[in-house]
């Protein structure tokens, strides 16, 4: 009966009613109702932050776009974006794409497995994420680049009071 981990969804279940003519105050009291109302709400609130850490990681896309990197070029530096970055070692720019198609691929798998409503993995999905996201900043802020370093450092302090909120929705 559109169950949400053993509780019925409260619209769902005002149809249910109708059909046999039974209000839903008759069937619940008005305790029951509120919590009824609590728990779809603080499950609700909790997929909104899921579904707002997916776009974030999946935002991470602007890391490849914008011109963040500094590329010398005739005593002159020049912002250009990842794909045209040039000035640096095969190795760190191997190490900037990993990093930043991990966090894009992480971002679309959080955002499916919060449309399939899968706690477990979008827990493991959470930490990995954050794992990756400090690692980013230390290594881009290894590798002197400021200009990456600093919205970097901005996703994961986002990250983190999206994790606070969300733990608190509990």
């Amino acid at each position: 009966m559109g169950k949400r981990q053993g509780i019925p969804k409260y619209r769902l279940a005002q149809e249910h009613l109708q059909i046999f003519s039974v209000s839903i105050d008759q069937l619940l009291s008005g305790e029951e109702l509120l919590t009824l109302a609590q728990t779809e709400n603080r499950a609700n609130v909790r997929k909104l932050y899921s579904l707002l850490w997916g776009i974030l990681d999946t935002l991470a896309i602007v890391f490849i776009l914008l011109p963040l990197y500094g590329n010398p070029v005739d005593g002159y530096v020049y912002s250009v974006n990842l794909p045209a970055f040039t000035d640096t070692t095969p190795a760190d720019l191997a190490v900037y794409w990993v990093v930043f198609t991990s966090m894009i691929g992480l971002g679309i798998a959080k955002l499916i497995f919060t449309s399939f409503e899968n706690e477990m993995w979008g827990g493991i999905l959470v930490k990995s994420s954050l794992v990756l996201n400090i690692f980013a900043v230390c290594f881009f802020a290894a590798a002197r680049e400021p200009y990456a370093v600093t919205p970097l450092f901005l996703f994961f302090v986002a990250k983190m009071f999206l994790l606070i909120k969300q733990h608190g929705a509990k």
